[in-house]
């Protein structure tokens, strides 16, 4: 196994924490703003948080759950 010098595990992992607090807010900003349109509970959006499967789980709560659109 080649040796891998310690300041590039440390760029590799910085980047990857920078890209998942970036993804994490592209996806919890809009969720969010679904939430309370939906007029639901805003920790829906926090599901993101547990990444992929929780984006899945957020959209499938606002996907199958009655929207309260008041009538014009």
């Amino acid at each position: 196994m080649p040796h891998i010098p310690h300041h590039y595990l440390l760029h590799f992992f910085l980047l990857f924490a920078v890209l998942y607090v970036v993804s994490v807010l592209l996806w919890t900003i809009p969720l969010l703003q679904l939430a309370r349109k939906a007029d639901l509970h805003y920790a829906i959006s926090l599901l993101t948080l547990l990444g992929p499967l929780g984006v899945m789980i957020a959209v499938y709560i606002l996907a199958f759950s009655e929207w309260k659109i008041p009538h014009a």
